[in-house]
């Protein structure tokens, strides 16, 4: 993505000095680096949460503040895994640039391919700090050692030079008893037994290192209507291997209204898995778990999930092991995906898609689509057909980008076989909410798979002419060959993924990961119209009181 928003540009080079300070407003004016930063700050949109807490027990409500607690360790403990110790961060002054960093999780811009805030850092480590930053992945390959690969441990030197393997929880040790303290008191609190069990099996997750233990304990529950998890999950910040779990945290509240409306569109997955477009030897995988749709309206997050932009939906566990009796579960926050469409997918909507087109662009379709993506993570094939070996490891750095492109198209996929059995009423929502959503995405830069694969999507459906752009630069969906060219996306993912073809892979992802002219132009566009990029919420329990 090296063409970059350009009425910004200057914006997002600007990097001062870490001793640099703010002058007197009053008698000289406004520094310029605070009026770069305040600019940065004007990406993001704060927004109040929709919480209500009465359906809650007494119980449940003071655990509440137990669960923040561990969501505030949770912030710390990502924090080293994407930086280090923050306290090692250069002095710095100034509320905006403090802001910045503390969004960003680091000095780096998530929403600049991570470019640094602050001259003194330097660029961000592709291994983040899940690896020395002085190591070479030729030394890592070389290295023996079989935790290496280990979603849950650090590989740092040992006093000769040489590479070992940390275990998360010997790591951060300290952190992990702080965690283990208050999970016991939130256990105590519970009335609801599979819940306190859940809690307990995951203060034991914390550390052992034991992570599906804790994942099997949580997707026994389901009785609860407040709702915990904390563990890491994706592997986003690994962009040199693509391995190393970060954590997360989510405390939401069960929207069981949603929950039983949404509940039959997992039970298809098995017929969806049969149907899709690649050879009979690529779909041999049934799901083996069906995904439990659960909808949330959701209070806290912590770690990762918060990290530059909020999660919206997750899918967890991730694992595919799980017994036969359980169910994955894919979880939406539907109270922050309402602020989502309200403040950005409407928006962009209004300033870059046809007139005519725009009216469909509606609220139900956007949440929708994130359902169907989700779900159709599930679909596909999880090991590579001659080795057995998960695609994940064959794919590396890629195997993210390819999961998430898998993931988008799924949502056309998805509904277009809805519509034919007329579960769905109308596709052109459907495609119109999905071309803006894409543009929603591809804003967050390359700083994480996510972005990067919907860039890889967009392009590959304007070469298909799938997605037209019209002399005044508007977009729209041509539906009859946005029906032809998703199936053909979905066979050369699974198929590169069922291959296992890291170079494949790398190939399709170079050909269409850069913004185009017309797609520059676009995202400058959304830029000067000052529709953000993503929202900051701010909830009555626990998030700062920021203006921007």
């Amino acid at each position: 993505m090296k063409k970059i928003i350009t009425s910004l540009i200057f914006l997002f080079l600007l990097q001062v000095s870490c001793t640099e300070v703010t002058k007197n407003e009053e008698e000289e004016g406004i520094a310029d680096s605070t009026l770069v930063y305040r600019n940065l700050l004007k990406r993001y949109k704060v927004a109040n949460l929709e919480i209500d807490l009465s359906t809650l027990s007494d119980n449940e409500k003071q655990m509440i503040p137990v669960f923040i607690e561990i969501s505030k360790i949770i912030d710390e403990i990502f924090w080293y895994q994407s930086f280090g110790n923050k306290d090692s961060l250069c002095k710095i002054k100034g509320k905006e640039i403090k802001e910045l960093i503390k969004i960003n999780f680091g000095p780096w811009d998530r929403f600049n391919n991570n470019k640094a805030f602050l001259n003194c850092v330097g660029v961000k480590p592709d291994g983040a700090n899940f690896y020395p930053h002085d190591m070479k992945k030729e030394e890592f390959l070389s290295f023996e050692d079989g935790l290496k690969k280990s979603p849950y441990t650090f590989i740092r030197r040992k006093k000769d030079g040489q590479l070992k393997s940390v275990p998360y929880s010997i790591a951060l040790d300290e952190h992990v008893l702080q965690i283990s303290v208050l999970l016991k008191k939130a256990a105590l609190l519970s009335g609801d037994i599979n819940f306190r069990d859940y809690l307990l099996v995951m203060e034991e997750a914390f550390r052992t290192d034991n992570y599906k233990k804790s994942d099997i304990a949580w997707l026994k529950t389901g009785l609860n209507q407040l709702d915990f998890i904390a563990s890491p999950i994706e592997t986003f910040d690994d962009q040199l291997f693509g391995y190393k779990s970060e954590y997360e945290s989510f405390l939401m509240i069960r929207d069981t209204s949603w929950t039983k409306r949404l509940a039959k569109y997992a039970l298809m997955l098995p017929f969806l898995q049969k149907a899709l477009p690649v050879e009979k030897t690529y779909r041999h995988e049934s799901p083996n778990f069906l995904s439990e749709l659960v909808v949330y309206n959701i209070i806290n997050w912590g770690g990762a999930a918060k990290a530059g932009g909020y999660s919206i939906s997750v899918s967890y566990p991730e694992a595919s092991d799980l017994p036969d009796t359980l169910n994955n579960r894919n979880i939406h926050f539907i109270n922050a995906i309402k602020q989502k469409y309200l403040h950005i997918i409407k928006p962009i909507a209004d300033v870059i898609i046809e007139k005519d087109q725009q009216k469909y662009c509606t609220f139900e379709a956007f949440f929708l689509n994130n359902i169907f993506g989700e779900l159709g993570l599930h679909l596909g094939i999880k090991n590579v057909l001659t080795t057995d070996v998960p695609v994940r490891e064959s794919l590396k750095e890629y195997a993210s980008v390819f999961e998430h492109i898998k993931g988008s198209v799924m949502q056309i996929y998805i509904a277009e076989k809805l519509f034919s059995v007329g579960e769905i009423e109308d596709l052109n929502e459907i495609y119109s909410a999905f071309l803006v959503d894409l543009f929603r995405t591809i804003r967050f830069s390359k700083s994480n798979p996510f972005p990067i694969a919907k860039t890889v999507v967009l392009n590959y459906l304007i070469d298909k002419q799938a997605i037209k752009i019209s002399k005044s630069k508007k977009y729209s969906v041509d539906n009859d060959k946005m029906h032809d060219a998703i199936p053909k996306l979905i066979n050369k993912v699974i198929t590169i993924q069922g291959d296992g073809n890291y170079n494949a892979a790398r190939k399709f992802v170079n050909s269409y990961s850069e913004f185009t002219k017309n797609i520059a132009e676009s995202l400058t566009e959304l830029s000067e119209n000052q529709i953000a990029i993503d929202v900051l919420f701010k909830d009555s329990l626990h998030v700062d009181d920021v203006r921007y």
